[in-house]
């Protein structure tokens, strides 16, 4: 668990960051793609390097659910460190082989291939699942 507590500048900008809601939308595909995982019975996590707080208010905003969340404040390392895909895993119940990271940052995509996982990259990066978008994600699945 992180204890550092975050003052001066830094909390002012998280809360600006809690408050200012108006640019948050989810990805194309989001929506689609958590419904699928749903109906196919399969466990799903979401794991950011956001505080809980910010995340949770984030997703309200986006419209999803959050059920299984993993953050900043839940390991004592962030990305890139695998700390927090392996917390993920182990809140699942996982096996960390048995994921499928998606990420739409570098130091997303290290950390879950640090913690044995596979990824499907978003934003141009390359990952070990190709993808174009949420929604080519979640017609592999119900494929």
């Amino acid at each position: 668990m992180s204890t550092t507590a975050t003052s001066g500048p830094a909390q002012r900008n998280l809360e600006l960051q809690y408050d200012d809601l108006t640019d948050i939308a989810a990805l194309p595909g989001a929506a689609r793609l958590l419904r699928t995982l749903d109906e196919l019975g399969l466990p799903w996590a979401v794991v950011t390097s956001a505080d809980r707080r910010l995340a949770t208010v984030r997703l309200h905003a986006a419209g999803l659910p959050a059920r299984h969340l993993v953050t900043v404040e839940d390991t004592l390392h962030g990305k890139p460190d695998p700390a927090p895909y392996l917390a993920g895993a182990a809140l699942l119940g996982v096996d960390p082989k048995d994921c499928l990271v998606v990420e739409d940052a570098q130091p997303g995509v290290d950390a879950a291939r640090a913690a044995g996982m596979r990824v499907a990259a978003l934003r141009g990066l390359t990952g070990d699942v190709p993808i174009r978008d949420l929604d080519d994600l979640a017609d592999q699945f119900a494929g």
